[in-house]
């Protein structure tokens, strides 16, 4: 009994670190580089976040499009924009599959501890 409930802490503990791994990619790293500030709604500027930095790589797509633009670097925009999408998506499924694993684990150490209680 003992040793089962060690193990769903320690999922609980992989689950709570699988989440803020995603968050941290998500939201918090900056794949643009210093130099690139985002302007928020309330006039401060910060850091581009994952989401920013797709829209930004889209719209210079867009553009480069529009005006029939063929380099190099159109290439390597496209590649950075495939990968960044795919870090989305892997950041996404994780956050949602470690929440589900979290949520799992904690109902598991209630039914421990209302085994303990009985």
């Amino acid at each position: 009994m003992m040793k089962s409930r060690n193990w769903v802490i320690v999922i609980f503990v992989i689950a709570i670190l699988g989440f803020g791994t995603g968050y941290y990619f998500k939201y918090s790293y900056n794949y643009l580089g210093q130099n690139v500030e985002v302007e928020t709604p309330d006039k401060t500027k910060s850091q581009a976040s994952l989401s920013e930095a797709i829209a930004f790589l889209e719209e210079m797509k867009e553009l480069t499009e529009k005006h029939n633009i063929n380099d190099s670097s159109v290439f390597q925009n496209e590649l950075a924009l495939n990968r960044l999408k795919a870090i989305n998506l892997i950041s996404i499924t994780g956050m949602i599959l470690t929440l589900i694993l979290g949520i799992w684990s904690i109902r598991r150490l209630l039914t421990f501890k209302s085994a303990n209680a009985n």
